[in-house]
């Protein structure tokens, strides 16, 4: 989850914020202090995130629904290289950023703007930044998709959106 919060920075760093860019060292001595140890940490995670970037962005935007009509719509036409895929894909890009840019300002304005003031934690501003991601995939996500997971892993019917858990509305959402 920390890694998805990090994702979310760093995608909405480009919405208005000033970039801050951690000194990183090199060296192998055992942490002084555990604020040498949580920016170690952090590193690593950040790592991480650029190397689940791609997934990520599949399964939280309509990306990859795109690309699917897409392909369709190129068979239906009977060409099998017209346009060529570079295209759609670029057309899905550009689409994709038009449909998440309002939910990702959302996310960025309610959760990590207000964390980079220091006005509120790292676990609400990972909420808080979160919940438009998940609002926009439970609203595009069949009912019979959600209870299909739910079903899956034992869970009672939630009573409103925010009792769906992240990786459930994920996993809806992608399937």
């Amino acid at each position: 989850m920390r890694a998805l919060f990090v994702l979310l920075v760093f995608f909405c760093v480009g919405f208005g914020a000033d970039p801050v860019v951690p000194t990183i060292n090199l060296s192998l001595s055992a942490p002084s202090s555990p604020q040498q140890l949580v920016n170690s940490l952090n590193v690593m995670i950040f790592l991480t995130v650029l190397t689940l970037a791609p997934s990520l962005i599949f399964m939280m935007t309509s990306f990859l629904r795109l690309i699917i009509v897409f392909s369709f719509l190129r068979q239906a036409m009977g060409t099998q290289q017209v346009p060529p895929s570079t295209i759609l894909i670029s057309l899905a890009m550009v689409l994709t950023f038009f449909i998440m840019e309002p939910v990702a300002k959302q996310g960025y304005e309610n959760g990590i703007k207000p964390y980079l003031a220091e006005q509120i934690g790292y676990e609400e501003a990972f909420t808080n930044s979160v919940k438009p991601f998940k609002d926009f995939m439970v609203k595009n996500t069949r009912e019979k998709d959600l209870a299909l997971f739910f079903r899956i892993r034992d869970l009672q019917n939630p009573s409103n959106i925010d009792d769906i858990p992240l990786s459930i509305a994920m996993s809806a959402f992608f399937f």
